[in-house]
């Protein structure tokens, strides 16, 4: 059945965010990490890299 093998697929997206501005990108990463400690239920890893 199609609609079972589709339970077990894995998605993944990748977001790049570059800016000059430090102080934009942490707050950025601090609304992510906010948005995904309210959304427990999802099995999710999120990565942050600021080294340029």
């Amino acid at each position: 059945d199609a609609s079972i093998s589709k339970i077990n697929d894995v998605y993944r997206k990748v977001v790049y965010i570059k800016s000059d501005d430090y102080e934009m990108l942490a707050v950025i990463k601090d609304a992510v990490e906010s948005d995904r400690a309210e959304r427990r239920d999802y099995d999710s890893r999120v990565e942050f890299d600021f080294d340029p």
